[in-house]
């Protein structure tokens, strides 16, 4: 008898403990999520600009309007429902260790992208000011290719 009341413990400990990783029915995957939370804190900084370069503060119930707007618009280029993102949410937040997870998911997913814009706003820069970002005074000078030895940046005549 105590055999099979130790397997049965066992066999249901096992059980319980597969799904560890797991996150329940009705929840997002980690990654998801991540993506989500990452698309609603730049919603939330760009909440905070009235235009371009503008310098002037933005009453809290023009940013409120505008989040609601972005955080709309967010759950549904990922085709997720509100229901869904709170449950999901919730369901992180009282898991410290796997909000974490996606904390870090997100801070990759935002190195990933702050590299891709970099990268297409040097392919959209003309060669001389893209070379002025390596060689400040590129602008001031030539290379020089007289007699066998090439001289880097003589200044221009």
């Amino acid at each position: 008898m105590r055999k099979l009341i130790s397997i049965l413990f066992f066999l249901c400990a096992g059980i319980a403990c597969g799904d560890a990783d797991r996150e329940p029915r009705g929840v997002m995957p980690k990654d998801k999520m991540g993506s989500i939370l990452l698309d609603m804190t730049m919603a939330d900084a760009l909440s905070n600009e009235i235009g371009e370069g503008s310098m002037i503060p933005v009453t809290d119930s023009i940013r409120q309007g505008k989040v609601k707007v972005y955080y709309k618009q967010i759950l549904e280029l990922h085709h997720v429902s509100v229901e869904e993102f709170m449950r999901s949410y919730q369901f992180y937040e009282s898991h410290p260790n796997r909000l974490k997870e996606v904390f870090g998911l997100m801070l990759t997913e935002a190195g990933k992208r702050k590299a891709l814009q970099e990268k297409l706003e040097l392919a959209r820069m003309p060669v001389d000011s893209s070379l002025h970002m390596y060689f400040p005074n590129s602008g001031k000078s030539v290379i020089s290719g007289k007699g066998r030895v090439r001289v880097p940046f003589v200044p221009k005549d």
